[in-house]
């Protein structure tokens, strides 16, 4: 879950649910978690799981420095912006420049950040 303040916790789930409740038309394609321990490959599945009208999830799953994780945020959504196409191939391509270009920031500066992808077949990628 996502803490709010004071100790309390957002379970994802109830986001998840919020977004799955979204009008069919919306444009919402997928979901950015911009904080410390959000998001993780077991909670990317079950987040998808239940929001079912989005393509993608991504955020951290450890705890980040704050200067270095506002740094990849911006690198993400450069790459997000850049790309053309439908919301499923082009998360996959921001994803593959993001890996291309943040190597060596990661290297200085390691995160545990993760992209999370519907794949056609219903997975989580």
């Amino acid at each position: 879950g996502l803490a709010i303040s004071r100790g309390s916790v957002l379970p994802l789930s109830d986001i998840a649910r919020a977004i799955a409740k979204l009008d069919k038309r919306s444009k919402v394609h997928g979901v950015y978690l911009s904080a410390c321990q959000a998001v993780d490959q077991r909670s990317a599945q079950q987040f998808l799981k239940i929001a079912k009208n989005i393509h993608w999830v991504a955020g951290y799953g450890a705890v980040v420095n704050w200067t270095d994780s506002a740094a990849l945020d911006m690198m993400f959504f450069s790459r997000w912006l850049e790309e053309q196409g439908a919301a499923g191939p082009r998360i996959k391509k921001a994803a593959a420049s993001m890996v291309n270009d943040v190597g060596s920031f990661a290297r200085s500066a390691p995160v545990s950040f993760g992209i999370f992808a519907r794949a056609r077949t219903g997975s989580v990628e």
